[in-house]
């Protein structure tokens, strides 16, 4: 690729502005901006370059393979790999870019329409957002390999009561999703240790500093940590895939919505949800 000069990049404004017949710039000794004329214009040129790319994007998807690549972001452990699995064996050339960012970014993007999908246990809402299901886990608890608990198979809730948690601090989102859990079993979450990360959750278990909530995409990186199952209620943590309305989807992106979407239905016929 060869670079563009600056001189070059003038005479093209120059010859744009002679063409147009005003001055799109504002030039004040060696500080050059986008005068409002200029600016009105930019965003005209921008909208009219989206709707060239998004015909160029037609045309391929009408005479041939689907290609291309589809973003879809994550704000931790997600299925999104497994998933995508046989998504991405039936069609090779298309990109799956799964790309890690806070949960504030990925509502903020979602809704400005900068991404395709984001794939989320608590999506963004609001005016033309749109989601489907596509996995729901079990959550259990996680203690480390010398907790008094560590026997065990199964706890009812309520015999956490006294105990110390590793956990989402206040203000984060699952924290509340995570207390109302306990508030059913009629006590509040006594948290000794607030974190974001799951890995750095799953670790501070480890070294018997409390005990934690855990969904099966909380991958134990130290692989020591016993998982009991929740006896006494339904706890479960469920992903949807989200994406804007007014986002342009290719063909791809629509047949990888459409896929994981049928896979979740086919495996709730089955009474198989979990394990999809």
């Amino acid at each position: 690729m060869h670079a563009i000069t600056q001189p070059a990049i003038s005479r093209s404004i120059a010859r744009l502005e002679q063409e147009l017949g005003v001055p799109l710039l504002e030039r004040k000794g060696r500080h050059i901006r986008l005068n409002w004329i200029g600016e009105a214009f930019l965003q005209k040129a921008d909208a009219a370059l989206e709707l060239l790319e998004e015909a160029a994007r037609t045309i391929e998807e009408l005479t041939g393979e689907e290609k291309g690549s589809i973003v879809v972001a994550e704000s931790g452990p997600s299925p999104i790999a497994a998933l995508s699995d046989s998504f991405r064996l039936r069609y090779p050339v298309v990109q799956l870019n799964v790309v890690r960012m806070p949960e504030e970014e990925l509502r903020t993007r979602i809704r400005n329409s900068d991404i395709d999908f984001a794939i989320s246990a608590m999506p963004p809402e609001g005016p033309g957002i749109e989601a489907a299901t596509v996995f729901r886990e079990e959550i259990s608890i996680a203690v480390s390999q010398g907790h008094r608990f560590a026997g065990r198979e199964t706890i009812a809730l309520e015999e956490l009561a006294e105990e110390p948690f590793v956990g989402y601090g206040y203000g984060h989102p699952f924290h509340e999703w995570l207390e109302s859990f306990c508030a059913r079993a009629g006590f509040s979450m006594n948290i000794v240790c607030g974190l974001d990360n799951p890995a750095a959750i799953c670790r501070t278990v480890a070294a018997g500093l409390g005990v934690a909530f855990v969904g099966e995409c909380d991958a134990d990186a130290t692989g020591s940590l016993i998982r009991l199952r929740i006896e006494d209620q339904a706890c479960s943590r469920t992903f949807r895939l989200v994406w804007h309305e007014g986002r342009y989807l290719s063909a791809a992106a629509r047949l990888f919505r459409d896929e994981l979407a049928a896979g979740f239905a086919a495996a709730v016929r089955c009474g198989d949800a979990a394990a999809w």
